[in-house]
């Protein structure tokens, strides 16, 4: 996995663990999935939460810019 990837990985586990406030060492998959109704729930929340940490990291980069 190349550099970029590695750090929008880690960094997307990190957000997803300040956004639901859990501290415990599950990825963030199970994460999103304890918090949904069921796998399906999980999946569409999964799109929206990596569209929105997609979002922020490009705001993030442009302010940096």
């Amino acid at each position: 996995m190349r550099r970029l990837e590695r750090n929008l990985v880690d960094g997307f586990q990190e957000w997803i663990q300040e956004r639901y406030q859990i501290t415990s060492t599950h990825g963030w998959d199970s994460i999103i999935l304890f918090f949904s109704a069921d796998e399906k729930d999980a999946l569409d929340k999964f799109f929206k939460l990596l569209e929105e940490f997609l979002d922020l990291a490009k705001i993030a980069e442009d302010k940096h810019n």
